[in-house]
């Protein structure tokens, strides 16, 4: 009698099942390697630049030198952050914890103890004070240990105006916070691939091969998710269907977008993403409202971006970006900040500055972006932005202001493009 494992139809539901059970399995372990991978280094950007965005807050306070009056710190003589204001509003925007150092003694901190008292007047482990006030140096550690808590923790300097180091800035997001993401994330993956697994051991070989396909597009897709990439585009095809395949595909699109709220920059242009963006605009604001402290606003689009993709190709579309942002990093030095806001639209904001000083920059700046010559196997060609200008005023809320230098921008965009209007 012939053997069941010797059937045609037995060896056509092996060749079916194996080839895409293998590719899952490959693609999950690959996926969930990569994926810590890339929220670990995405997270010490992120906390990176919280750090420092700390610090300028503190030297922003008053000025003068920090120093130790009472056990509390101040800025020159003014109290520094006397009720936690500052670290429990980073903590409530963001979930990170955030502390600030005298020396390597938590002074104002969000960090609690086991009794739900601040973790205030205890110290910093021996090699993060070694590293940071001994050395100078910037310290990351993904497991750091914070009162028994395991951290991603990022420590940095805290500098007096001569440059001397008096304390640290610490910033830290829990490794169940950060892991605990990743891991939900590819519970469902897999979830959702071992079911579809279990179906396609019914369906015929071409059916197969599609699935086949599908899954080697989603891989691919979830590869380029892993390596920081948030404009990846999943195939339509994969969208479209309304099986366990498509869900995947839909699951996918799901985690990069987990993934893309984990972190503050934007991986194709290196600028502020739109998240991290809208809370250093929220901190210009309140800086404004509270200390008078002038900041303008505007918002930029590249004049004829649809056609360059066209005509050229998205890949060159993607250097015209990363271009522009390059211009946006050099000339926002020492003025502000810089937020890719969505596609081809930017946001500038000039710090400490009216609107007639910023049109200043910003004309110079429009000269610079039309001299940039990109390259192409189509030729050469030019770029030009367009740009709606908006002065922060006292109690104009963000929404406001943000519509307001949109519908200049696209005022600009109807007078003709290349322009600026204020």
């Amino acid at each position: 009698m012939k053997k069941k494992s010797d059937s045609i139809a037995f060896g056509m539901r092996l060749l079916a099942l194996l080839p895409p059970v293998c590719l899952g399995i490959a693609v999950l372990l690959l996926a969930a390697y990569m994926l810590y991978d890339s929220a670990k280094l995405e997270t010490k950007d992120g906390l990176k630049n919280l750090a420092y965005a700390v610090h300028k807050i503190c030297e922003q306070q008053a000025p003068g030198d920090f120093a130790l009056e009472n056990g509390k710190m101040v800025k020159g003589g003014k109290p520094l952050d006397p009720d936690f204001a500052l670290v429990d509003q980073i903590y409530s925007v963001s979930g990170i914890d955030a502390t600030i150092f005298w020396g390597d003694q938590r002074i104002s901190t969000s960090v609690e103890e086991p009794d739900g008292s601040r973790a205030v007047g205890t110290r910093a482990m021996p090699e993060v004070a070694d590293t940071v006030l001994r050395d100078g140096k910037d310290y990351f550690s993904a497991n750091v240990t914070v009162r028994d808590t395991p951290y991603f923790g990022y420590y940095i300097p805290l500098r007096n105006p001569d440059r001397s180091i008096i304390g640290m800035v610490f910033v830290g997001k829990t490794r169940k916070l950060v892991v605990g993401n990743v891991i939900g994330a590819m519970l469902l993956i897999a979830a959702a691939t071992i079911l579809t697994f279990l179906l396609v051991g019914v369906v015929t070989v071409p059916y197969s091969k599609n699935i086949v396909k599908s899954l080697i597009g989603t891989k691919n897709f979830l590869e380029s998710v892993a390596q920081g990439n948030q404009d990846g585009i999943i195939n339509k095809k994969v969208l479209d269907r309304r099986d366990e395949i498509g869900e995947i595909g839909r699951l996918s699109l799901a985690l990069q977008k987990s993934v893309t709220e984990m972190i503050g920059t934007d991986a194709l242009t290196h600028l502020h993403n739109r998240r991290s963006g809208r809370q250093l605009l929220i901190s210009a604001i309140e800086e404004l409202n509270q200390h008078q402290t002038p900041f303008t606003l505007a918002m930029g689009d590249i004049d004829n971006f649809k056609k360059v993709n066209d005509q050229y190709g998205h890949l060159i579309g993607d250097v015209v970006l990363s271009t522009i942002s390059s211009i946006f990093s050099d000339h926002m030095k020492g003025k502000g900040f810089a937020i890719r806001w969505g596609g081809e639209e930017f946001v500038l904001v000039y710090e400490n500055m009216d609107q007639n000083a910023a049109v200043a920059h910003m004309e110079k700046l429009t000269q610079r972006i039309r001299e940039e010559k990109i390259q192409s196997e189509n030729g050469v060609f030019s770029i030009t932005m367009t740009f709606g200008v908006s002065q922060g005023r006292k109690d104009l809320e963000m929404k406001d202001l943000l519509a307001e230098a949109d519908e200049k921008l696209y005022l600009g965009k109807r007078q003709g493009k290349d322009q600026i209007v204020r």
